[in-house]
């Protein structure tokens, strides 16, 4: 398996926009996620790469100098796309791209968003064009998946568009249509996003309903967290605002394989068993959910509440099971 990268930018202080209090924590909170074994699941050991860039403390913060730029933030996406350019692709199997600061929508362009640096200033804008990004990555198909994840506002202003920085043109991948794409922005076109406070602590109203879909959102019959059921749980979980959400149910992007969330314990009794035996599970769709290598029974295993069929291939021996259940079930 290829690795997996990250790209975490939180901007609290801008040299010219009101300074925000929560952006900088939801990039920590969802950096802790894909640290997180039971979350993300990003290992070093399998070569992912996480590459953040955070505004610094209020107490090291000099408006004069502000720090970081546009060429700083710039250098992160750009170097990442020239490796990417240079390599055989895809370079890695999942690519989370998450913006937390003060945004923009390009005015004629709607699917186009970019994040303002803290350098930003009236006479000369200073932006990171994240959307343009994630449709590059996915055109020459850098990643597998792609999820591009903005908590910022999409006003629109008439001085400037998102326009993106220099680079070389590659030709697109014939494999760019498979990528799995998710895009999730924390408001509607020219609306404007929020925080909030939660136990004393600032976030972005969005990020943290994001953050509770993620860690809460029960799992798929497959055992996935995809990008259609955080949609949904990030809607549910939201207050004040809705976040505008596009993730294709023909090409789920899986934030996490084996997600716990909303499982429960499963139990089979396998009749004569005196070698090891694989059991296949199938859900009511008959679609294959779990393939199990049973060495002794009872064989133990979790899936989301339903009606299942396990089946031994190469047999006639099944049977029809709900979960949860007390029921001796044997097969």
């Amino acid at each position: 398996m290829k690795p997996d990268y990250a790209v975490i930018i939180g901007l609290n202080l801008y040299k010219e926009l009101e300074a925000l209090s929560g952006a900088v924590n939801d990039a920590e909170a969802f950096l802790n996620w894909v640290q997180n074994p039971r979350g993300g699941g990003f290992s070093s050991a399998r070569g992912d790469k996480i590459l953040k860039i955070l505004s610094p403390a209020p107490a090291d913060w000099n408006p004069d100098t502000p720090h970081p730029n546009s060429t700083e933030l710039e250098q992160v996406l750009g170097d990442l796309l020239a490796e990417a350019c240079s390599r055989n692709r895809p370079i890695g199997t999942r690519l989370f791209l998450f913006l937390a600061g003060h945004g923009f929508n390009d005015r004629d362009k709607l699917t186009d968003v970019a994040l303002y640096s803290p350098d930003h200033n009236r006479y000369r804008p200073a932006f990171l064009a994240a959307s343009w990004y994630a449709r590059e990555f996915q055109r020459i198909g850098a990643f597998e998946q792609i999820a591009l994840i903005m908590d910022c506002c999409r006003d629109t202003s008439p001085f400037h568009p998102v326009t993106p920085p220099p680079h070389i043109h590659m030709p697109s991948d014939e494999n760019a249509r498979k990528v799995k794409m998710f895009v999730a922005m924390a408001s509607g076109y020219t609306r404007p996003a929020g925080e909030k406070v939660i136990d004393g602590k600032t976030y972005g109203v969005f990020s943290s309903a994001l953050m509770q879909a993620l860690e809460k959102a029960p799992a798929n019959r497959q055992g996935r967290l995809t990008g259609s059921l955080v949609k949904k749980y990030t809607h549910l979980y939201m207050e004040t605002q809705d976040a505008d959400i596009d993730a294709d149910a023909n090409k789920e992007f899986v934030f996490i394989e084996n997600h716990q969330a909303g499982m429960q314990d499963a139990k089979l009794h396998i009749a004569n068993l005196s070698k090891t035996v694989v059991v296949k599970i199938f859900d009511h769709e008959n679609t294959e959910v779990r393939t199990i290598s049973a060495e002794s029974s009872p064989v133990q295993f979790k899936l989301p509440p339903g009606y299942y069929k396990a089946k031994i291939p190469g047999t006639n021996r099944s049977t029809l099971f709900q979960v949860p259940t007390d029921e001796h079930t044997e097969i």
